[in-house]
């Protein structure tokens, strides 16, 4: 079998002018608010073995099953939790009770 011109032209991505860039202020926020959230997640994992393991004498399947617990947990609540500040009204703002 041989391949057209026309097929490989397909394969390849389409050029795509300087209008359409994401620009470099946008991509810095974007790159700033993932930061914070793995300084989060990861900050969390990482000080768990020393403190948990080393310090107290536990045991790493334990340390791990309680995060994993906790992230399904956390799967299903937050939706839960998210709908109801959608649908809350106060006088203090839909948010607000909840921060």
């Amino acid at each position: 079998m041989t391949s057209s011109p026309e097929s490989s032209s397909q394969d390849q991505p389409e050029e795509l002018g300087p209008d359409t860039r994401v620009p470099f202020f946008e991509k810095l926020m974007y790159g700033i608010g993932s930061g914070s959230f793995q300084l989060s997640s990861d900050g969390v994992k990482g000080l768990a073995n020393p403190i948990y393991n080393i310090t107290m004498g536990l045991n790493l399947a334990y340390v791990g099953l309680v995060l994993m617990i906790a992230r399904f947990v956390n799967a299903f609540v937050d939706p839960v939790i998210g709908k109801w500040s959608d649908d809350f009204r106060s006088r203090w703002g839909r948010r607000r009770p909840f921060i």
